[in-house]
């Protein structure tokens, strides 16, 4: 879970109106900041973007919950018009739509900081991994070492209980 703590008032309102489907520059104007600090925020501001998660989380957890009500709803009314035998397609046509695989719903990145930290670190490490030219057995001396480090359950980075500074 975020903190809002850590985020500024200016972050808040741009969080406002991306959580609505604003634009980055439109979140800026109401911020009163550039649209490249915004940009800045949902990319590598840690506590930003776990808050700007976990608002959509709450909006897609309200959807699903529409949703459901909708199919169910849908579902009663197409068995009390349709023959029997067209029921199966309406439900899977309905089940589709409301489906994660539709796009209409889509997954949602990590809700926490330490969850964030730890996507944008294997962001890097696999951008480096790929770009640089590297013998073989320091290419599994990394992976080894990030390994390690990304075993630590505790939601943050960290090597052998000790965390890690990021």
């Amino acid at each position: 879970m975020s903190d809002l703590r850590f985020l500024s008032e200016a972050q808040l309102a741009a969080l406002g109106v991306l959580e609505v489907g604003g634009t980055t520059t439109r979140a800026a104007q109401a911020a009163g900041v550039s649209r490249q600090t915004v940009s800045s925020w949902c990319n590598h501001h840690t506590h930003f973007i776990a808050e700007r998660n976990r608002r959509k989380m709450e909006l897609v957890r309200a959807a699903q919950s529409l949703g459901a009500a909708l199919l169910d709803r849908s579902l009663r009314r197409a068995a009390d018009l349709l023959p029997k035998s067209d029921l199966a397609s309406v439900t899977t046509l309905i089940k589709v739509l409301l489906s994660e695989r539709s796009g209409l719903v889509g997954p949602v990145g990590p809700t926490s900081s330490g969850e964030v930290v730890n996507q944008l670190a294997g962001e890097l490490h696999r951008e480096f991994l790929a770009t640089a030219e590297l013998p073989d057995w320091a290419v599994f001396a990394i992976e080894d070492s990030v390994n390690e480090i990304g075993s630590d359950t505790s939601g943050g980075p960290s090597r052998g209980g000790t965390p890690v500074v990021v």
